[in-house]
């Protein structure tokens, strides 16, 4: 491929057929860690042994220093080094917002890693956007693909680019199409990477490539499946109200014209775990990982009840119908 991005480190490939991606999002934890996410993590990952291991952002947090970031980052990617798993993550609000290091210092952390397989994009937003591809069993042609793109943080930082001050508070109006949230979107100079990359892929390998696509906070389409459950297959539980950018980035119509993605995974709603099925498209939360994060409150066991990974088996024979699997730690504790 001419795009170096599709170069990876540690190839990926159909093993049997079969390739297995483990998610895990929000993390969101930091020096002292609450030890039963890394112990969760590890279960998952011994039991299912994943082709791939993803996180979903919001990963390390409140670091004070980047020596304790780098320390504490070594402790959570340790379930997949030890193992010799690639990993890849996509940064989410939180990533820079609560640590001493910006998330392009960040990055070169984390790909300090010897599995890590996250890349990034020069001259576009973010510091997570990437494709992985999988290769199919025989290894002559790309039979999946991988994409991360980087949510970004802040709609005031599109606002401070443009030079429209006022863009937050003009864009989180008192009566908002979905919730008056305050994220940034996913720019138009990371929707043309995507699609010109993806339209590439297919040139280069002599046909469309089926996908998965990973960001942190989900497009307002996800709303579809809550306000039509029989229509899109609901399952899993919406336990608060979603979150996307006040102002639709056009992601998913980008993703729905490619005809790449099957499905999109986001993290950020802690405490929601449903998924379904809207224009063809999954659409997926990975629930949260992290034992420190906010959760769904009261006990200890109610608060931490939805703890997840979610795991999603690709089978190469029809590699736009995967099975998707939630994992609750609570089953692996």
């Amino acid at each position: 491929m001419s795009d170096k991005s599709v170069f990876l480190r540690h190839p990926l490939s159909f093993a049997d057929s079969e390739f297995r991606i483990l998610f895990f999002s929000d993390i969101q934890d930091g020096p002292d860690y609450d030890r039963r996410t890394v112990a969760a993590m590890d279960a998952m990952i011994e039991r299912h042994r994943p082709h791939l291991v993803l996180w979903g952002g919001d990963n390390v947090v409140n670091c004070s220093t980047a020596e304790e970031f780098t320390c504490t980052l070594k402790d959570f990617a340790a379930p997949m080094e030890r193992r010799g798993i690639p990993w890849a993550h996509v940064f989410g609000n939180h990533d820079e917002e609560l640590n001493p290091l910006s998330k392009a210092e960040q990055l070169k952390i984390y790909q300090s890693h010897p599995h890590c397989l996250t890349t990034t994009v020069p001259g576009i937003h973010g510091q997570s956007n990437f494709v992985l591809p999988v290769l199919s069993s025989d290894k002559k042609r790309i039979a999946f693909n991988v994409w991360g793109l980087d949510a970004n943080q802040y709609i005031r930082e599109l606002g401070q680019e443009i030079g429209y001050p006022d863009l937050e508070k003009d864009a989180r109006l008192p009566h908002p199409l979905v919730r008056n949230c305050e994220y940034d979107l996913i720019r138009f100079d990371q929707l043309m990477w995507y699609y010109t990359t993806s339209q590439q892929m297919e040139q280069e390998n002599g046909g469309r490539i089926p996908a998965v696509m990973l960001l942190h906070t989900c497009p307002e389409e996800f709303m579809a499946i809550t306000h039509n459950p029989a229509e899109t297959g609901m399952t899993g539980e919406h336990n608060e109200p979603i979150c996307p950018a006040p102002i639709n980035s056009g992601l998913f119509a980008a993703a729905l014209q490619r005809g790449d993605v099957a499905g999109i995974f986001c993290g950020h709603d802690h405490i929601n775990t449903y998924e379904g099925t809207f224009c063809g498209i999954r659409l997926s939360f990975l629930s949260c990982i992290g034992f420190g994060a906010y959760g769904l409150g009261g006990s200890d066991r109610e608060n931490n009840r939805l703890r997840a990974g979610r795991l999603v088996t690709v089978k190469e024979e029809a590699p736009d119908r995967f099975s998707s699997q939630l994992l609750f730690a609570k089953d692996y504790l």
